[in-house]
């Protein structure tokens, strides 16, 4: 698959990236200064880094699959060309299995949190590839203090 296209002439150049989701934007709340918006792109890599990682993993802020811009991303825990070979691999099974689910899932977590007892959640969590959650099985965040005493984390390697 390809999910982004280089777009390049006299003009202008950038990227066009495929989008997985349509609408993750629901509103905002607040006046004035302190208006917010309010995304869904949270609850999506939620959903879709537990259905294959497993209900119980425990990766707290980090989500190895996200939304970003309306499409699935990929965090690299290895900088490597090894490890950027894998993540590239490791995508492109994400997304084979998820765009068939993305507007349901889009849609379910527009109106209503994500739960990882919701029926639909355990649906797609039923149908994951092995390949995919095989991949992924090992991803483990860990908390530590910085230097001064500021909360980091750290992929931890299995």
């Amino acid at each position: 698959f390809q999910a982004a296209e280089l777009r390049h002439n006299a003009q202008e150049w950038g990227v066009d990236l495929q989008r997985l989701f349509g609408k993750t934007w629901k509103g905002e709340v607040g006046l004035g200064y302190l208006r917010q918006g309010i995304w869904i792109d949270q609850e999506i890599s939620k959903f879709l880094s537990f259905a294959v990682l497993g209900p119980k993993a425990k990766i707290h802020p980090h989500y190895p699959l996200a939304c970003r811009l309306n499409t699935l991303a990929l965090r690299v825990p290895e900088m490597n060309p090894q490890g950027r070979a894998e993540a590239c691999d490791d995508l492109t099974l994400a997304w084979d299995f998820f765009s068939p689910w993305a507007g349901e899932i889009e849609e379910h977590l527009f109106h209503t949190r994500f739960h990882k007892e919701s029926q639909f959640f355990l649906e797609v969590c039923a149908q994951v590839p092995a390949a995919l959650g095989r991949r992924f099985k090992n991803f483990q965040i860990e908390g530590y203090l910085d230097f001064a005493g500021q909360k980091e984390f750290r992929y931890l390697k299995a």
